[in-house]
């Protein structure tokens, strides 16, 4: 069940630039016996576009349980994103996902797999210039990634290893197929991820899609694109915001005037 909420972005900074993740939103099993699969705990998965530029969410698919990040993904449009950049967590993780991302145009960041398997071609020059964040880069290397004993897998050329360390020494091994941004900026998109972890927990506790506005499959599925909506609404309507109402309240009166035009078009 896929929407297209928003995917026609104003040019902005960082407007060609997608995070995608997924979500687990648990259910009652004794309420909603349909999202019980085999072991798997009673709930959906989320899976989700955010416009980094924009702000806002511009995909939505929900799934049972039991299908994981990587086949959701494989059955996403790539086309509209062709040129952009799409920053993926390790859960899609997958070599012939990236060697299709790449066959139709779609740039990706995403960590390294810690058992991937890879080559070095060559070293690229380190400047020392750190991020806003305080991140160094101490690594920043082309690449053959994958193995072309790996069946499963695929063998991409030219990729690209950016190794960062964080001001309290945490190290993050990064590969991407961006060759023209400088290594901080790479590190920087990966960052730029973290967005959508917290329109998560946003989307979940402040909109409410915790608890969905019925049992049935098509009620959770209406509660998360009407949460989508609100969001996308309330990014929009921003400026218009009076000063003195809070964000929150300001969320709570876009969700009921949308739910009201709702009930009165059903």
């Amino acid at each position: 069940y896929l929407v297209s909420v928003l995917d026609a972005c104003t040019r902005l900074a960082w407007a060609e630039v997608v995070a995608v993740d997924g979500s687990f939103l648990a259910l009652s099993a004794a309420c909603s016996p349909w999202s019980v699969h085999r072991g798997h705990e009673a709930g959906v998965r989320v899976q989700m576009a955010y416009a980094v530029g924009m702000q806002v969410p511009t995909r939505l698919q929900v799934t049972l349980a039991n299908v994981n990040d990587v086949t959701a993904f494989k059955g996403w449009e790539l086309t509209p994103w062709r040129g952009w950049t799409v920053l993926l967590d390790l859960g899609y993780y997958a070599h012939r996902v990236f060697a299709q991302m790449r066959a139709g145009g779609v740039h990706f960041v995403t960590r390294l797999h810690p058992q991937a398997a890879y080559r070095v071609v060559r070293e690229r020059a380190l400047t020392g210039e750190r991020t806003p964040e305080g991140d160094v880069v101490v690594r920043d290397a082309v690449i053959v990634l994958g193995s072309a004993h790996n069946r499963n897998g695929a063998v991409l050329a030219a990729m690209r290893l950016v190794v960062s360390r964080t001001a309290q020494g945490k190290t993050h091994a990064c590969i991407t197929d961006r060759h023209d941004l400088s290594a901080t900026d790479v590190v920087r998109l990966y960052r730029k991820r973290w967005q959508i972890e917290l329109f998560f927990r946003w989307l979940k506790h402040v909109l409410g899609a915790i608890r969905p506005f019925g049992h049935s499959r098509a009620a959770v599925q209406l509660t998360l694109i009407v949460a989508s909506i609100v969001a996308v609404r309330a990014q929009l309507l921003e400026p218009l915001r009076p000063r003195g109402i809070s964000r929150v309240c300001w969320l709570r009166v876009l969700a009921v005037t949308l739910l009201s035009a709702l009930r009165f078009s059903g």
